[in-house]
């Protein structure tokens, strides 16, 4: 019995091992770790941080200069708006809403919510392009004068079906680096002036745990 028990404990570690150790690589080798402040274990079990985290590994990817920046909290006049990935690069400074979804994705630019269908069950959640909006207002008054470009990146375990969108980029992560280099032929950004809006940006992440709940209580309290 006790060797059973054993067998099964060791393909299970096994398992894991398999699923896991190639994103504890990438984890390892990015710079993710760093800009987020997330430890592994909630990068690992945490779906919107490891959507984000997928995110961060794709625009490192990309053949130029640039600085990527996560979980930014910028002032509101009642609180704050979280931006989930800043890409500040040579062509444009891009606001990236992350939605770690599977399933139907259904949306219109003008409906309050959006809905995801899995298996039948429908789920509800706030316009991320609504989202983007107010976190492209406010980071305005911080870095004023400078263009920002939206772009909602949702996982490659959904299907977008029904997406009515005027401007702007959803897209599935699949094709985010795509999207930016087609753009990449622009240069509107030097090096030092990536670095400026960077050092700029800083303060606004790496936010304390407290900090984190008031910003969720509010968000909360806004739905």
């Amino acid at each position: 019995m006790d060797d059973i028990f054993i067998m099964l404990i060791t393909i299970l570690i096994m398992t894991l091992a398999v699923r896991f150790v190639p994103y504890i690589l990438k984890y390892q080798q990015s710079n993710y770790k760093h800009e987020s402040g997330i430890g592994l274990l909630r990068y690992l079990f945490d779906t919107g941080s490891f959507g984000e985290a997928l995110i961060f590994f794709e625009l490192e990817k990309l053949p130029v200069y640039s600085k990527i920046m996560t979980n930014l909290y910028i002032p509101t006049e009642d609180g704050t708006t979280e931006i989930d990935v800043l890409y500040i690069a040579p062509s444009g400074i891009y606001v990236i809403e992350s939605k770690n979804y599977s399933g139907w994705i259904f949306g219109d630019e003008k409906a309050r919510n959006w809905t995801a269908v899995i298996y039948k069950t429908k789920n509800k959640f706030l316009n991320p392009i609504w989202q983007n909006k107010k976190h492209i207002k406010y980071l305005n008054k911080i870095l004023t004068d400078v263009q920002l470009r939206s772009l909602i990146v949702f996982s490659e375990r959904c299907e977008l079906k029904r997406i009515n969108v005027e401007e702007g980029h959803v897209i599935k992560r699949g094709k985010l680096r795509k999207i930016i280099l087609k753009e990449s032929e622009k240069v509107i950004f030097s090096d030092q002036e990536i670095d400026d809006f960077y050092k700029k940006l800083k303060v606004y992440s790496l936010r304390s745990e407290e900090e984190k709940m008031l910003h969720i209580e509010h968000a909360k309290k806004s739905k």
